[in-house]
């Protein structure tokens, strides 16, 4: 998905004619993949991630510990300037939490609030329905995990075909999969949209992914895009904001959240800290699994001709590249920010007799401090400056 927020004040606009014109129309049901895009306001980005991280907290909280999928729901509308195009406004959280395995609403205390938080959107909101949202809390590894499962293309399906089946007008129905883990690891959202094909839609290549590209074989297909990745197609996603929220962060950035920025760093927070031990003890143990050793970490006999499996190895190549590349910015920011806040050894402190020549007049003291703090200004803002080089390179 695209890493910065775009900037546009049309895109909560809601025209009902023509919207409602496309209702009735459906031209997403003559083409498998008729949509490319989905945009989505970063307010609504914001309450889902903040959505995920709590079902992983509350999971974590739990014995034993396991992050909990979470579930809501979208509201938006097709871009009526570029019908190719959905746009998701708003999102609701929903009581239902789930496993690696199940996600579904079909508790009738959940059914019962759906219905109610309908009714309530259609009375104060002019856009509908459009989707549903949840997380999948999974150790971070090479791909996102953002993709359906069986269990997500079984529920997609009850609720895009049974829209799309409707005789009057109908707005299409996405799902949209976050990865709350990688969000943290990474400092950025990290979330897929996605729609299912037509249930007797065949694929005219069997590797021939979500992504509407071919892979290189149908373990890395199923590796990246899980075992339903033929049943389904995921879309460009691309974060929005109006000119008058651009604003509103850039005054809140100017006075007040520079200093939350300079205070800390992700790379030092707890759940980072365990994340990235989890991810090198996987490493480890792929690694391991991949020689042929036992998970404990054995030697291999000299001599042996045990068989080395190439691709586990490659992927755990990537995969160390990439905490690696992690730690290496965040410890880079902090040299940078230890290089510009913190103050170096003060010469002026010494004692008379450490500080050369000017110690023999008391009349150039003065000139002496000021020349020495001269230069230690100079110093801290080259040592800045290396930092910031450095952390461009790592970048």
């Amino acid at each position: 998905m695209a890493a910065s927020a775009k900037i546009s004040d049309s895109a909560f606009d809601y025209d009902s004619d023509r919207l409602e014109a496309l209702a009735l129309a459906k031209p997403w049901l003559a083409e498998p993949r008729y949509f490319t895009k989905t945009m989505v306001a970063a307010s609504a980005a914001m309450k889902m991630l903040q959505h995920a991280q709590t079902g992983v907290e509350r999971g974590m909280a739990r014995s034993p510990p396991v992050p909990i999928e979470i579930m809501g729901l979208m509201i938006g509308h097709v871009d009526p300037d570029d019908t190719r195009t959905l746009v998701v406004t708003d999102a609701f959280p929903l009581p239902v939490e789930g496993t690696e395995t199940s996600v579904v609403a079909d508790n009738p205390r959940v059914n019962e609030y759906m219905a109610e938080l309908s009714e309530s959107i259609e009375a104060v909101r002019k856009e509908r329905l459009i989707g549903w949202y949840h997380s999948h809390p999974f150790d971070v590894r090479e791909y996102p995990n953002w993709f359906f499962s069986m269990v997500d293309v079984q529920t997609q399906n009850a609720w895009q075909h049974q829209s799309e089946r409707m005789g009057s007008a109908s707005d299409p129905f996405i799902g949209i999969v976050i990865d709350p883990l990688r969000s943290l690891a990474k400092g950025r959202p990290e979330m897929g949209a996605f729609r299912n094909f037509k249930p007797d839609y065949k694929l005219p290549n069997r590797l021939v992914g979500p992504d509407n590209k071919v892979w290189p074989s149908e373990a890395a297909l199923t590796e990246r895009w899980g075992p339903a990745c033929g049943s389904y197609y995921s879309m460009e996603v691309q974060l929005f904001q109006t000119t008058l929220c651009q604003r509103i962060l850039q005054v809140l950035s100017r006075e007040h959240l520079w200093a939350r920025v300079l205070a800390s760093t992700a790379m030092l927070d707890k759940e980072a800290r365990e994340s990235a031990a989890q991810r090198v003890t996987k490493i480890a143990e792929t690694l391991a699994k991949a020689e042929g050793l036992p998970s404990g970490g054995a030697a291999r006999p000299f001599g042996s001709s045990m068989s080395r499996d190439s691709t586990a190895v490659a992927a755990a190549a990537r995969a160390v590249t990439d905490v690696s590349l992690e730690l290496l910015q965040g410890q880079a920011a902090q040299a940078v920010k230890y290089a510009t806040f913190s103050r170096p050894a003060d010469t002026a402190a010494e004692p008379p007799a450490a500080r050369g020549p000017g110690r023999a007049s008391r009349a150039t003291g003065t000139s002496s401090s000021s020349s020495s703090s001269s230069s230690s200004s100079s110093s801290s803002s080259s040592s800045a400056a290396s930092a910031a080089a450095a952390a461009s390179a790592v970048a």
